[in-house]
């Protein structure tokens, strides 16, 4: 969930609703990170500290890690993907490099060669067209892009007729009561599905952030939630300050709440947490560097000159 200042929940709830089961999930988790950072340590290539594995493979896609923590089991094979081929101890990469490219790695009939997360993806790679052989009846390009999120729908008809008075109901602090308000206020969009799946509001502040927005009218929600509406994307999202006198001053109230979450990094200075994920990956996202404090290095060992150089 992302941190916005003032009382933007409901831009947050609108996004975090539109990209629910669009993240990737990683390969075996902690498990794998764990061990590959010991792996990484025992060839001493990493310090001591709190470890982020998609900041260590920077830039690396799902399959490149899941090739990695499959394929580089020796020291030199570590240095290799971690530090390139001019800080090894030797040449002896060939077991590496064969389980890389069976790994990673897809050959068309025709010779030419494509990553393997390319295959079955509704487009056409190689020449021949071999990727696409014998892969599941799809439409070209469907559900396979990484912003095919970009397309799906708005959960809010903000276009809609709003219904008068409050929709049934004032009270309420959890997602499933604002979806409630919503769809009584009759602004939710029927093949919206379920939209509090993977929706966390378990921080204080945000409990009263979703009281304060149930607890307006129907009119009020709604100015809130769609005023100055729609950005490029059809994500739809208000004015903070547009839902009413009422509620302006209730968001202010949330704002002495705690916004810690369970489980989450507490960052130094109190006033919130950020997710475990952002700890460590190189961006101060606790404005005071604690999630970036005490992180472990990647420490190549020194250029290996070879003979005549």
């Amino acid at each position: 969930m992302l941190r916005f200042a003032n009382h933007t929940l409901l831009f947050a709830f609108a996004v975090a609703l539109m990209l629910t089961g669009c993240e990737a999930e990683s390969d075996d988790g902690g498990a794998t990170c764990s061990s590959f950072a010991s792996d990484l340590r025992g060839c001493d290539l990493l310090t001591e500290g709190r470890v982020n594995c998609d900041q260590i493979l920077a830039g690396s896609t799902p399959l490149r890690n899941e090739c990695t923590f499959k394929c580089a089991t020796k020291c030199d094979d570590l240095s290799n993907v971690m530090c390139g081929t001019s800080h090894s101890t030797s040449t002896g990469l060939e077991a590496f490099e064969s389980c890389w490219d069976e790994c990673y790695n897809f050959h068309c009939d025709d010779g030419f060669v494509f990553t393997k997360d390319e295959v079955c993806d509704g487009y056409t790679h190689c020449p021949d067209g071999s990727d696409e052989n014998g892969c599941p009846s799809t439409v070209s390009g469907a559900g396979n892009d990484y912003y095919d999120y970009y397309d799906q729908q708005s959960p809010f008809m903000c276009d809609w007729v709003v219904s008068s008075g409050s929709g049934g109901g004032t009270t309420g602090t959890t997602c499933s009561d604002l979806v409630t308000k919503i769809e009584n206020c009759g602004f939710l969009n029927p093949d919206a599905g379920d939209l509090c799946a993977d929706a966390d509001f378990s921080s204080a502040r945000e409990r009263c952030e979703l009281s304060c927005a149930i607890g307006g009218t129907c009119a009020e929600l709604h100015a809130l939630t769609c005023s100055n509406s729609s950005n490029d994307y059809g994500y739809y999202y208000g004015d903070p300050d547009a839902g009413s006198a009422y509620m302006n001053s209730c968001f202010e109230s949330c704002e002495s709440h705690s916004n810690l979450k369970p489980g989450e990094f507490a960052c130094a200075h109190g006033n919130y947490s950020v997710s475990n994920m952002w700890v460590c990956d190189g961006w101060d996202d606790c404005g005071d560097e604690s999630d970036e404090s005490s992180c472990a290095k990647v420490e190549c060992p020194p250029l290996q000159i070879s003979a005549g150089s």
